[in-house]
């Protein structure tokens, strides 16, 4: 997640993780190695911060369709990005 997310929201997610939900952590030598694969229930808890227990699998399931509605909208600002790039002589 990164820079993508704001460090309150992640707080605010981990407060609200039930003890139930599982994710994965794998620990590596180095930090590059390290693969924090619990973000996407920390993601999908952003999703429905807030949201009484009985909506929060429909809201989640309704913020997921929204967004995969969006991805080609998102793909092509990147072909256009990548294009303007390349016209510029920045990559």
């Amino acid at each position: 997640m990164g820079g993508h997310v704001l460090p309150e929201a992640v707080s605010r997610a981990v407060d609200g993780l039930s003890y139930d939900r599982l994710g994965v952590l794998e620990f590596g030598a180095v930090i590059g190695a390290t693969h924090f694969k619990v973000a996407g229930e920390l993601i999908a808890e952003m999703l429905v911060t807030g949201v009484p227990e009985n909506q929060r699998l429909p809201t989640l399931q309704a913020k997921m369709k929204t967004m995969a509605q969006l991805l080609p909208v998102v793909q092509a600002l990147e072909v256009v990005l990548a294009i303007y790039a390349d016209a510029r002589g920045l990559i």
